[in-house]
């Protein structure tokens, strides 16, 4: 999970403002009558925003940082055109074309369900056609010529394979196709017309397919190649996995049978048709002779850890001089280069995150493209055996993080480097390079002068952390950027491990993490006045954890569902709770755990996304329901109001932490999120995931495409009723769109507006009811903490009102509580008065 980018322009953030429906001066009025409604523009009519490379950008999105481009939601099977000129992939029943120099995408085409997803036996759903710049696919029982330039159909051939569809081949000369399915292969022309078909007898099969071999979930198949000179198939199927069947073109018998050691991934021929590579699934390359029979030569790869291996797909360049193999061998996750006459490795790809799938020569044999489950087309110099990355632009990677100030934000890269950049400019401050190869997590520390990140290597897992005046004033190498701590220990026997979350405590002396794969979390002193020695504690399948503000306590919760209170200066277990749930409502497993940011609520988040506020003690938790299908992040805003909750579907959103409403719902990735964070003033919201981009989101749902458009007292009154009295929307609504405001509008129209609005909901609040009076404390607190975080003096004197004033004691100590967040908040910013 790693990896970033260059960057766009920051656009301004302003807003749009529509009249609402006038305040009513009393509270059973304002209760009684529909909600004021601050209309918001269409996000589908907004004004199109760029980024550097010239791609749009989402509705709402302010920055991309990284690319979208060679990025396709999965990738099953991967063509590369005769001129190299353009690459299809299959990806979620979607074709893709992307220009293969700049990756920029060309089109795309919705095709019908398939049979299977990449990971399976027999698949190769696309192949190009020589007589032309021609793509063929399986479309239901169809074949489909596609132009590579444009994707318009060119030929639609009807054939006898009329569902799960999972194979295709095209002659050398472009006239015969062989499909394949789980009962049969049919071999026909370009008009349909059947050759020869051959059954899969899955029913005689000696052995049942092996259910623990993942590559087996996609069931029975028959797949065949046609040999250079186009007298000959190769099938492979599985009434008989060990075994390269050869087929005469002619009579379509199998006239021979050469044995395999393992089950057939991949094949291919030598540019004279004389021998055949295949991987095979005992993590192997083997070459044979095709006259003989005879095994030439094998190369087994090498085995670390348990977890899952694949040798995958396989090529000869086009002048027959090098083989490329996807090697996926537990965490590593290179394409080898092979010599064609020993075996022997002649060179390494190393880049690709997850299991590479797909390999394809240019036709000059000097570039490789390759594909996998990482869902990212990367283009090699096979001289050089380096990735050719987009011109001016890396690829962001999964993890990144804000820094409290609002001044700065980290992210990693796919190429191994930790960026941290300015937030308002989208400038690299500084580059990072750590000699691990992958980080996990990353976070500032409350202060903002410290980045942590959780990394690892081949046989370890790290935390570093680095000041950050050293990265400014640096020079981007040698001892300017040293980290300023390290801790490592070892990975143990599980090669994946490594750290899934981590957490400084509000002073900033301690950083604790936990690692998921070790069962364990770990706890380290930053205080260099008063050290002490790491303190490790057990919790099984452990995935979140967090350090309480006042750094006293720890929360730690996991896949055992269970969450867990640490007492931090002992280590020792303050509570433990198991987390509920009513059977068919979700999966109770937990992957995050968050204290509120004054200390006084914790949320989790479960494995199908839903969200849980508990009190500080783990008692009467509130549940909200997310976009959140599966796994994903979250994240509390700084003033504590709201959670931010990206999805494993990549959608992101906001939701409030007292009524549990979803507040606002417009982010959008094209895969899974990993981490997303409030920036400072709550007003923007950063989201990364594994589709390549970090996004910068404008919560403001008032905004303009242009201009800074100044609040009228008139609207601001609107905004102000809603804010108090509103719904939980309605509310967000009007919080960001006084947080908008500049300082001097805040100061003559928002602050008395507000002052206002107040004063009519003090006075009439001896006649509210009880429903009505806890409506009207959780406007409170939201007024309150808005007003905290205004920078103009004149908010301070109205909280001060405001708790003088308030007719119960739950709104006075909401509002005391907002007085103390916002010297926390003027000190964090520089500005205290």
């Amino acid at each position: 999970m790693t990896h970033l980018a260059c960057l766009p322009r920051l656009h301004a953030v302003v807003f749009f403002v529509c009249c609402c429906l006038l305040a009513s001066s009393t509270i059973s009025l304002a209760l009684a009558q529909e909600p004021s409604k601050v209309t918001v523009q269409d996000p589908d009519k907004r004004k199109v925003k760029f980024d550097f490379l010239g791609d749009p950008l989402p509705p709402h999105a302010l920055l991309r940082f990284g690319t979208n481009r060679f990025n396709p939601k999965s990738i099953n099977s991967l063509s590369l055109s005769p001129d190299d000129k353009s690459v299809v992939t299959f990806a979620a029943e979607k074709l893709y074309s992307w220009d293969s120099q700049t990756g920029k995408e060309l089109w795309n085409r919705h095709l019908a369900p398939v049979a299977t997803g990449a990971a399976a036996y027999g698949v190769q759903l696309l192949d190009r056609s020589p007589s032309g710049n021609l793509v063929a696919c399986g479309n239901k029982g169809e074949i489909i010529i596609l132009d590579f330039v444009d994707g318009k159909t060119i030929q639609t051939i009807n054939s006898s394979i009329k569902e799960k569809f999972k194979s295709i081949d095209v002659s050398p000369d472009g006239k015969w196709f062989a499909a394949g399915n789980e009962l049969q292969l049919v071999v026909f022309d370009e008009l349909g017309n059947t050759k020869f078909s051959i059954e899969n007898d899955t029913l005689n099969r000696e052995k049942p397919l092996d259910s623990d071999d993942r590559l087996t979930f996609g069931d029975e198949y028959s797949h065949a190649r046609f040999t250079p000179d186009s007298k000959q198939l190769i099938l492979v199927h599985s009434q008989n996995q060990k075994s390269l069947n050869i087929v005469d073109f002619e009579t379509g018998k199998i006239v021979r049978e050469i044995p395999t050691k393992g089950n057939v991934v991949r094949f291919d021929f030598s540019k004279d048709g004389s021998q055949v590579i295949t991987t095979e699934r005992d993590i192997a390359a083997r070459l044979y002779d095709l006259e003989s029979g005879k095994q030439v030569w094998e190369h087994v790869f090498a085995m670390k850890g348990r977890d899952e291996r694949y040798t995958t797909d396989v090529r000869f360049s086009p002048d027959g001089n090098s083989i490329a193999v996807g090697t996926a061998i537990g965490a590593d996750q290179r394409i080898r280069i092979l010599n064609p006459k020993n075996g022997e490795v002649t060179g390494e790809l190393d880049g690709h995150t997850w299991k590479p799938w797909c390999v394809r020569f240019t036709s000059d044999g000097k570039q490789l493209f390759s594909a996998g489950w990482d869902s990212v087309v990367r283009r090699w110099d096979l001289a050089k055996m380096e990735q050719i990355r987009i011109e001016g632009v890396e690829r962001a990677g999964s993890v990144s993080a804000v820094s409290p100030d609002g001044k700065m934000m980290a992210h990693s890269s796919d190429n191994g480097n930790l960026y941290v950049l300015d937030i308002k400019t989208g400038k690299q401050i500084c580059k990072l390079s750590p000699e691990e190869d992958s980080v996990s997590q990353m976070a500032f520390s409350h202060d903002s002068k410290v980045l942590a990140a959780g990394l690892a290597s081949a046989g370890s897992v790290h935390l570093r952390t680095w000041k950050i005046e050293n990265l400014i004033d640096g020079d981007n190498s040698g001892e300017a950027n040293a980290s300023a701590e390290h801790w490592s220990w070892p990975k143990g026997r599980d090669v994946h491990a490594g750290i899934t979350a981590l957490s400084f405590s509000g002073d900033d002396k301690l950083l604790a993490v936990c690692m998921f794969r070790q069962n364990a979390c770990r706890l380290f002193s930053l205080d260099s006045e008063n050290p002490r020695e790491p303190i490790e504690l057990s919790h099984s399948r452990v995935y979140g954890l967090c350090l309480s503000p006042d750094g006293q306590e720890m929360v730690t919760a996991g896949w055992d569902k269970k969450v867990r209170l640490w007492d931090t200066e002992t280590g020792e277990q303050i509570k433990e709770v198991t987390n509920e749930t009513q059977i068919g409502l979700g999966d109770p497993r937990m992957y995050g755990a968050l204290y509120s940011p004054d200390g006084k609520s914790i949320a989790t988040m479960e494995m199908q996304g839903r969200v849980k506020v508990w009190t500080r003690d783990l008692e009467e938790p509130l549940v909200i329901e997310t976009v959140a299908s599966h796994f994903g992040s979250f994240g509390y805003s700084r003033n504590g109001l709201w959670i931010s909750v990206g999805g494993y579907n990549g959608d992101v959103a906001v939701y409030d932490t007292q009524t549990g409403d979803c507040v606002w719902k417009f982010g959008k990735h094209t895969k899974g999120i990993y981490n997303v964070s409030f920036g400072a003033l709550d007003k923007t919201l950063l989201s990364s995931g594994s589709d390549g981009v970090c996004y910068l989101w404008d919560l403001n749902a008032n905004a303009a495409d242009t201009g800074d458009l100044q609040v009228t007292k008139d609207v601001a009154k609107d905004f102000a009723r809603a804010l108090i009295t509103g719904d939980a929307r309605e509310a967000f609504k009007a919080h960001q769109a006084f947080a908008a405001m500049s300082i001097s509008n805040q100061a003559e129209v928002g602050i008395p507006a507000i002052d206002a609005a107040a004063i009519s909901v003090f006075e009439s609040w001896k006649d509210a009811g009880e429903k009505q009076e806890a409506k009207l404390n959780i406007g409170v607190r939201r007024t309150a903490m808005l007003l905290a975080e205004m920078k103009s003096p004149a908010a301070d004197n109205l909280l001060k009102k405001l708790q003088k004033s308030s007719p119960n004691l739950k709104a006075k100590k909401d509002v005391f509580i907002a007085r103390r967040h916002r010297k926390r908040f003027l000190k964090r910013l520089g500005l205290e008065h």
